[in-house]
């Protein structure tokens, strides 16, 4: 996203930051910005941050290795080691370990892909979001106070962003319709490369990623497994 941005846009970044949220309300600016952000698929996600971990990498690693845990036994590459933790990870001893990196009460509600989620769709998102603990309450919370208008799936962001490069998103690009036909060409490139081997996981464990993660799948509108 960064660097379709960098390579695109009409005038230069101002500022960089990762996985940072909008501290203030004056960076909003008065319509003359376009926030968007992306999602991924819960499961997914899960798998992605299980083999980060497993290279001894990501704040999740670090948390789990630091407990009573046997971390090397999770983080062992394998399905079996993925399923091992994915089952800690999704029961109360594991969002104790989860809590230590988010607010715990959050962590009552929801999992750490929907927290991640939210933690970017607001302005002092710090402060909001261990006062927004209704789960009945919290989609319209959302829908009100978010700051993004558009939200693209990293399933199909190709093709999400070409669509956004020629709608919303056209004024800030020099070349909307060539930046739109780059990414679709790009997509192409990469579904004939793809290589990647699917994890095989049990029903048990996809049902335990949607009850933790339902904002994703309820709000969202991300396919159930189960």
């Amino acid at each position: 996203m960064s660097q379709f941005l960098a390579e695109n846009a009409a005038s230069p970044a101002i500022k960089y930051v990762k996985h940072a949220p909008i501290s203030t309300l004056a960076q909003r600016g008065d319509g003359d910005k376009l926030f968007f952000i992306t999602a991924r698929d819960p499961l997914s996600q899960y798998q992605s941050l299980y083999f980060y971990g497993c290279r001894g990498n990501g704040r999740t690693f670090r948390q789990i290795a630091r407990s009573e845990y046997d971390h090397l036994a999770l983080y062992d590459g394998t399905e079996a080691g993925f399923a091992r933790w994915l089952m800690l990870i999704a029961t109360p001893g594991g969002r104790d370990i989860i809590a230590e990196l988010y607010p715990p009460e959050c962590a009552e509600l929801y999992g750490p892909v929907t927290f991640c989620f939210l933690y970017l769709s607001f302005v002092t998102p710090a402060r909001k979001l261990p006062k927004w603990l209704d789960r009945d309450r919290l989609p319209g919370q959302y829908e009100k106070k978010r700051l993004h208008r558009h939200v693209l799936r990293c399933e199909s962001l190709n093709d999400d962003l070409a669509a956004l490069a020629e709608g919303d998103l056209a004024p800030f690009l020099r070349d909307p319709g060539g930046a739109a036909a780059r990414l679709r060409e790009s997509r192409e490139r990469r579904n004939s490369n793809s290589k990647r081997k699917p994890i095989t996981v049990s029903n048990e464990l996809k049902a335990l990623v949607q009850e933790r993660e339902w904002f994703m799948y309820d709000v969202l509108g991300y396919p159930r497994y189960v």
